[in-house]
């Protein structure tokens, strides 16, 4: 299933990449892309990296997220942007781990603040590759100054969107000069692979769930209807007996 996936997506990129000049705003429209499952296509990894407080230079940097399960959209106000990450309602697991991650970082983040002793600081910076670009060009930025979740229709109660905040020049669009088409390849068959096995284990978590409750159903039904019966005979033995007794006290 996921070749057929890959292919479309690599279908897609052909088509995009025809004109051979990207831009900023292709990457953008390139990141709400969708398949013909209505799947995002878009790999978006979080790295968690650590700058030495003196010289500013990175110490350390570790891929702390991977998913391929949320658009990303932009909004831009007063030289800030917004990063706009849209997750299936069906499914949030991966949004409430991201969710989680951020919190962390934003605990870290006060508590290194205290310690003005420190020598290293942590960041989090955010890669976004949409696929139907070829998986050569990125969206590249760090350190969000706020976040928040939220359902991304004011009707749904379900929160499956979060946004972050970041401050002016710190969101990056460029080209990836060392890109590795079979790396890529083994990579995104390997994440669609993921999300496909992640999928059908929901599907069929729900279609159990489902099968659970008709049971319960079922087992209620019988329940009610034997204290409906017992109840029935019990009443007729209790009428019987009251009529029985009047007639004798005359």
């Amino acid at each position: 299933m996921y070749n057929s996936t890959f292919d479309e997506i690599m279908a897609l990129a052909e088509k995009r990449l025809e004109n051979n000049s990207v831009n900023a705003n292709d990457i953008v429209e390139a990141m709400m892309d969708r398949d013909s499952h209505n799947r995002p296509t878009t790999i978006i990894n979080i790295f968690e990296e650590y700058y030495n407080v003196l010289d500013n230079k990175m110490v350390s940097s570790k891929n702390i997220y991977t998913t391929i399960k949320a658009t990303i959209d932009t909004q831009k106000a007063a030289g800030f942007t917004t990063l706009i990450l849209t997750f299936n309602k069906k499914d949030l697991s991966d949004c409430i781990k991201l969710w989680k991650l951020l919190n962390a970082y934003g605990k870290q983040s006060v508590e290194v603040e205290k310690h003005e002793k420190l020598n290293e600081y942590p960041t989090l910076s955010i890669m976004a590759i949409p696929l139907t670009l070829g998986g050569m060009y990125f969206m590249l930025t760090s350190s969000p100054i706020f976040w928040s979740m939220q359902a991304s229709n004011i009707t749904d109660e379900k929160e499956n969107e979060i946004r972050l905040l970041f401050p002016p020049q710190s969101i990056l669009y460029n080209k990836d000069n060392d890109f590795d088409p079979e790396a890529f390849a083994k990579l995104v068959k390997h994440e669609i692979a993921l999300e496909n096995m992640q999928e059908e284990q929901t599907r069929e978590a729900a279609e159990n769930e489902i099968l659970e409750k008709e049971q319960y159903e079922r087992e209620q039904a019988k329940i009610n209807e034997s204290r409906y019966d017992h109840g029935n005979r019990y009443s007729r033995t209790f009428d019987h007996g009251e009529t029985k007794s009047k007639y004798e006290h005359k």
